[in-house]
């Protein structure tokens, strides 16, 4: 009985070891299975990780492309008006410096016009000096003919008053007479051509003897009374 029961336990010892051992193999299997699945799940995942990543890419570079084209046709327009304001600027300068150029020869025209009305200035000062001076001499000459003028008749009474001062007296009144007219002629020719009016002012004996006296001197002067 012994042996038999022996036996027997043998027997179930070794059943059992089998059972653990399909067990083991059932349980590795099933690892085996679950560690392709997720084999294959990790391989999926990155295959999509993948495709994902390059779609990423992909937009991010044509976003990029999109904003770098924006950009430069940006910058293209910027710079064509900065070429404008620039072209502009270098209009308005060139008007610029043709106003200055233009301003600056107007002041030089003025410096020389001024510079010739002050020469003039100073020769119509010159001439009205002259002018002044000649009426001066024209006066005192006018004066001296009306004095000589008037010394003939004043001699003639003294004459007849006097009959009897001597035959000599006539002759040094007649060659005074003529030499003063001479005298006064010669002063008054340093102003030929002047123009002079004569006019009688009052009524006396002598007035017209006068007057015919100094447009005498004045037209043997060579003035135009």
């Amino acid at each position: 009985m012994t042996f038999t029961v022996n036996g027997m336990k043998s027997k179930k010892l070794v059943s059992m070891d089998i059972d653990h051992v399909r067990g083991w193999a059932e349980f590795m299997d099933r690892a085996m299975i679950i560690s392709l699945i997720a084999v294959i799940i990790s391989a999926a995942v990155l295959g999509v990780t993948t495709w994902l990543s390059i779609k990423f890419n992909g937009a991010v570079r044509a976003h990029e492309s999109a904003a770098f084209d924006r950009y430069k046709a940006e910058m293209g327009r910027h710079a064509a008006q900065l070429e404008e304001q620039a072209a502009a600027a270098r209009e308005r300068t060139g008007e610029l410096e043709q106003s200055a150029a233009d301003a600056n020869e107007r002041a030089a025209r003025a410096a020389r016009e001024s510079a010739t009305a002050n020469e003039r200035a100073v020769e119509l000062e010159t001439d009205a000096a002259q002018a002044r001076k000649r009426v001066v001499d024209l006066e005192k000459a006018v004066e001296d003919a009306s004095t000589r003028a008037a010394e003939p008749g004043r001699e003639a009474a003294a004459g007849t008053a006097r009959p009897a001062e001597g035959q000599g007296a006539p002759e040094r009144a007649a060659s005074n007479r003529d030499q003063q007219p001479s005298q006064i002629v010669a002063s008054l020719r340093k102003y030929a051509g002047t123009k002079a009016a004569v006019y009688v002012l009052e009524e006396a004996p002598d007035a017209a003897a006068v007057g015919s006296a100094i447009t005498g001197f004045l037209t043997d002067a060579g003035w135009a009374p």
